[in-house]
């Protein structure tokens, strides 16, 4: 009976660890890494933060970071700007595109 016990328990938490994937970026030349690291509330380590891992995000977060990557584009002015998620071996890197930025340059 406390073996059916502890692996029930065993089983349940296991279900609720969120499985972890590293987040990367490729394509971002307007804007820098630390901008878009910040715009989705992730710390990308500073230089003298050896002992500190990189960015880390849950999978199920993947879409809501990549939406608002896509605003935060908007707000900087880059309107035309793609953001594609793509996952492989516990690495998820958004490809960004980021298109001309629209300045406006005086209301009549």
């Amino acid at each position: 009976m406390l073996w059916r016990t502890f692996l029930l328990f065993f089983s349940a938490t296991a279900l609720l660890i969120a499985s972890q994937t590293k987040v990367l970026f490729e394509g971002n030349d307007k804007l820098s890494t630390r901008e878009l690291y910040d715009a989705i509330s992730l710390h990308e380590p500073y230089f003298f933060e050896f002992y500190v891992h990189s960015p880390q995000t849950e999978q199920k977060d993947i879409s809501a970071h990549a939406k608002t990557l896509q605003r935060y584009y908007r707000l900087k002015g880059f309107y035309h700007t793609t953001i594609t998620p793509q996952t492989q071996n516990n690495e998820t890197t958004f490809f960004i595109r980021e298109g001309d930025e629209t300045v406006v340059k005086s209301i009549k």
